[in-house]
C-alpha cells in the first residue's frame, strides 16, 4: 500500500456507522468505536490504528471547524521530530492529538470535558520525558454561544461550516 494518508472515521454505534458510510464515501474507512469515556474510545482507536503498522496517527474532534487538510498535515510532519503533537483548543481541551506510537497512559486519569484536559495531559507527557509541540489553538464549538463566538470573529468567508451555518439561519 503506498498511500501516504489513510482517513479513518470512528463512529459510535452500527447506525452511526451505516449513516456516515452512505456520505462519506469509498475514500474514507468507516470502523465503530467502543463505548465508554473519551480517553478509552480514543486509545482504543489510536491501539487499532498501530496495530496496522501505520508510523503515525493523527486523530481530531469533530466539533472544531477551522480544521483544515493543511493542519492535519503539519501536525503529520511535526511527528517527526516530535513524539506528540497537540492542537489546543479553546475551551482548554484539545482537538487534534498525533503521535508515533501509542501511549495509552496519556489517556488514564483525566477528567474529560474539562478545562484541565489539556494541563493534564501535558503533565503526563513531559512526566514520561517525551517531546511535544502545539499547534495553534481552535475554537471548539460545544455551545451556541461558542458558534456565535466562532461566526463573529472574522473567520475566513469561505470556510464550509461558515457557509453552512449562514445558509441554515437564513
Amino acid at each position: 500500500n503506498n498511500k501516504i494518508f489513510t482517513p479513518i472515521i470512528f463512529c459510535y454505534g452500527k447506525n452511526e456507522v451505516e449513516m456516515v458510510s452512505g456520505w462519506a464515501g469509498k475514500e474514507f474507512i468507516v470502523k465503530p468505536q467502543i463505548h465508554g469515556e473519551l480517553g478509552d474510545r480514543m486509545s482504543v482507536s489510536l491501539r487499532e490504528i498501530f496495530s496496522k503498522d501505520f508510523l503515525k496517527a493523527v486523530i481530531i474532534g469533530t466539533d472544531v471547524p477551522d480544521i483544515n487538510s493543511n493542519l492535519i498535515n503539519t501536525a503529520a510532519a511535526k511527528l517527526d521530530e516530535q513524539d506528540i503533537v497537540i492542537g489546543p483548543s479553546s475551551d482548554g481541551g484539545y482537538y487534534l492529538l498525533g503521535m508515533k506510537r501509542l501511549l495509552p497512559e496519556i489517556f488514564k486519569d483525566i477528567e474529560w470535558s474539562t478545562s484541565r484536559v489539556l494541563q493534564k495531559t501535558l503533565d503526563k507527557i513531559r512526566s514520561l520525558n517525551l517531546k511535544v509541540e502545539l499547534l495553534d489553538e481552535l475554537i471548539d464549538i460545544d455551545t451556541e454561544q461558542d458558534l456565535n463566538n466562532w461566526m463573529n470573529r472574522g473567520i475566513d468567508l469561505s470556510n464550509p461550516v461558515y457557509k453552512f451555518v449562514l445558509n441554515y439561519h437564513k
